[in-house]
């Protein structure tokens, strides 16, 4: 099983009414009061399942961040971690 396969997340409903419909809207968010602050830098925090690995979110959120500098022309480099 790979890590963070199988947790669950744990959500808040929020029940709302918009003025012009009479449909009950429900919107789920992830509750960050039971998750895990991960901190990548100064300016960027993360949420990830109580029990997940850290380091491997810190992986995965660089990943994702080097071909976007790399779309915009590659001379910017990635925040250090």
């Amino acid at each position: 099983m790979k890590s963070g396969e199988g947790k669950t997340i744990p959500v808040i409903e929020k029940n709302f009414y918009l003025p012009d419909q009479k449909k009950n809207i429900t919107c789920k968010t992830p509750d960050i009061r039971k998750m895990q602050e991960v901190i990548i830098d100064s300016r960027t925090k993360m949420y990830i399942a109580i029990g997940a690995d850290p380091e491997e979110a810190r992986q995965r959120y660089s990943n994702r961040l080097i071909p976007v500098v790399k779309m915009h022309g590659g001379n910017k480099k990635p925040a250090a971690i």
